[in-house]
This record gives structure tokens, sequence and C-alpha cells, in this order.
């Protein structure tokens, strides 16, 4: 393997490692000894590659935030628009978080932005102004009242997302529907969600 690539291979279980603790315990209750820990590797190698917490935290945001765009356009790839849009992406962002940990942490670390840094990107500023784009597309379409605001209900929709997906992880119970168990249940109460938030939106 050549040295360039020792290093990003290097670089990414780093990354790695960091995500499963931030995922854990937040940035404030992160150390660094335990994501040194979990490399596997020495201290000195873990910060060769990045100098502080708040590098690796940085790091992490930036790469969840720069995955948007092809959210976005997977989405219009298939010739959604409107409501319909607003639903996919949803959908694909809790596809994300339920799978990759990486992202996960990546938007528990933009929750906690104030305590790391001031200047600290938020991926959640792309979200609303998306989906307060593709609300008043559905608008324009007839499918969602003309006498609600898109941007705050993109506000709205993001903030009840955020919410649901932290509410199912804090809950860790088992959900049941009829006799049987609820084997994504971020995704079933992401699906009630949006029924919900359907219903107040649907032009009548």
């Amino acid at each position: 393997m050549a040295m360039q690539d020792r290093a990003i291979d290097t670089r990414e279980k780093v990354l790695l490692a960091a995500a499963r603790v931030f995922d854990k315990h937040g940035y404030v209750g992160a150390g660094m000894a335990e994501i040194v820990l979990g490399t596997g590797m020495t201290r000195g190698a873990v910060y060769f590659h990045f100098s502080s917490k708040s590098d690796l935290a940085r790091t992490l945001i930036e790469r969840q935030h720069a995955t948007w765009p092809a959210i976005q356009k997977s989405v219009e790839s298939e010739g959604l628009q409107g409501l319909e849009a607003v639903h996919a992406l949803i959908g694909r962002l809790n596809r994300q978080l339920r799978d990759d940990v990486t992202a996960r942490a990546a938007i528990k670390l933009a929750r906690e932005a104030g305590a790391i840094d001031d200047d600290m990107p938020s991926p959640f500023d792309d979200w609303c102004d998306d989906i307060g784009y593709r609300l008043r597309q559905a608008q324009l379409l007839g499918q969602m009242r003309t006498d609600l605001d898109p941007v705050t209900y993109a506000g709205i929709i993001v903030g009840m997302f955020l919410g649901v997906h932290e509410f199912t992880r804090i809950a860790d119970r088992e959900l049941t529907s009829g006799n049987a168990t609820v084997l994504d249940p971020t995704r079933y109460h992401l699906d009630a969600m949006w029924e919900l938030v359907l219903r107040g939106l649907s032009a009548r």
C-alpha cells in the first residue's frame, strides 16, 4: 500500500472511531482518550491527522454537509416534485442516519455546534432551504395550501424530523403494530409524522 493510501486509510479509521464515540456521548461527553483507544493507534498517530476534538467534529460535520447535493439529485432523478419530493428527502435522510454512524454523529454534533465553535457549518440550513423551495413548488402545483408560509413549515418539518430521531433513540423500546414487532421504529414514527404533516399541508 502506497504511503498516501495508508495515510487516507488511517485518517478514515480515526474518523470512524471518533464518530462512534460522538454518536454515543455527544461532543461534550466525548474524550480524546476514548477516541484514541477506539482507533487502536498511538496518540501521536491520531494527533498527526487531527489536532483536536473540535477538528474531528468539524470534519465529520463538513463531510455530512457535503452529502446533501447527492441526496437532492437522487430525488430529482426520480422526477419527484413538491410534497412527494419532501417525503422522499425525509426518507433518504432517515436511511442515511440509520445506516451510517458518521452521519449520525455529524448530526448530533451539529446540534451541539455552539459548544464546539460558533463558526461550525450547519446542515440544517441547507435542509430548510431545499424543503422550503419544494413546499413553494407544492403550492404552485396545487398540492399545498397557499395560506401557509413554506419557509416556516420547512423549519417545522426539519425540527420534527430531528425530534423523531432523537426520541426514538432515547426511548429505545420495542414497538409493536398490531401483533407484529416494528423492525425500524424510526421509519415507523416518521411515516406517522408525515401523515400528520400531510393532513395539515395538503390543499383542500
